[in-house]
């Protein structure tokens, strides 16, 4: 009989022992569960704090308080005008060599063309490097200019035939072109709140 109630105290016991060992384990998952919700509500809270990825373009404020708007890498059109100003000035300065046969007008020409010819390209060239804005604009201007005077100066060598027509058609068209995608690259650029690009 004795023997009989140790074994239903030492039952007791153990079943108390294992009710308790449940609640601790179910108690330990709850306080996982809510560890874990409360970190993702903090990451939730945080990731709009995160600062976006730099992107390629970079603004600095110099010393006397301009701020500057620093663009790496050129757009497409700016490269496309630059390379074909540098075919431009190439064929330029193969028209130029032919004039100088012509005498003291072909001479004269020849060295004004090849001055302005090879302007249009370095301009823009400098342009791509412009720190401000204005820089930026003026740069182009002068490319635009000269891009107007190697086509004043090809129209006065084929009117006073120093020069067939026929020779210099290609010189003359692009050099059109070359007026026309300047002026529209510099009204970009004027209307642009940076820099401005090609």
């Amino acid at each position: 009989m004795m023997a009989n109630g140790k074994w239903q105290m030492a039952n007791g016991k153990l079943g108390s022992s294992v009710s308790s060992s449940s609640t601790r384990g179910t108690s330990s998952r709850s306080m996982a569960e809510s560890a874990a919700s409360e970190s993702a509500d903090l990451l939730k809270k945080l990731l709009p704090l995160v600062p976006p990825p730099r992107s390629s373009r970079k603004k600095t404020k110099p010393s006397n308080g301009t701020r500057l708007v620093l663009v790496t890498g050129m757009p497409q059109q700016s490269r496309i005008i630059c390379e074909r100003a540098f075919e431009f000035a190439s064929r330029i300065l193969k028209v130029g060599d032919g004039l100088y046969a012509h005498g003291p007008a072909g001479r004269l020409v020849a060295g004004q063309l090849m001055d302005c010819g090879t302007s249009v390209g370095a301009n823009a060239e400098e342009a791509e490097k412009a720190q401000t804005k204005a820089d930026f604009i003026a740069k182009l201007s002068i490319s635009r200019k000269e891009a107007r005077e190697s086509s004043y100066w090809l129209r006065l060598a084929v009117k006073n035939d120093i020069v067939r027509a026929e020779n210099v058609k290609w010189e003359l068209n692009e050099a059109r072109e070359l007026l026309a995608m300047l002026r529209s690259a510099i009204r970009t650029a004027r209307s642009s709140p940076d820099r401005g690009g090609y």
